[in-house]
């Protein structure tokens, strides 16, 4: 039910195998996708250079167009992602240093 059976199995919805994904590690950064059947949200923190296809309860999750902030330590390097709640007013701090936003988000 992945691939190419994808569309089969859900009329209408595009086969993510042959979208036009992003192939750079920034472009993924922040990206959600969501299981049309369970309702499960993940987000791309760090992408790669293969062709992300996420796959829950046997069905290709679909690409949304929320994008999850993330924001950087300027100091050690951790990151951390906004899941939901999201805020303007909010101001990570880590190493006693603000955190920078590495990501923009935006709502769908």
């Amino acid at each position: 039910m992945t691939g190419e059976n994808a569309s089969k199995d859900f009329p209408g919805a595009p086969d993510p195998l042959s979208e036009r994904v992003p192939r750079s590690g920034v472009g993924l950064a922040g990206r959600v996708y969501v299981c049309r059947i369970c309702g499960a949200e993940l987000s791309v923190i760090k992408g790669g250079h293969g062709r992300l296809a996420p796959v829950c309860c046997n069905a290709a999750m679909t690409l949304v167009a929320k994008i999850n902030s993330i924001y950087r330590c300027p100091v050690c390097g951790s990151e951390i992602t906004v899941i939901s709640g999201f805020s303007r007013s909010f101001s990570p701090v880590c190493c006693s240093t603000d955190m920078l936003i590495k990501v923009l988000g935006q709502a769908a």
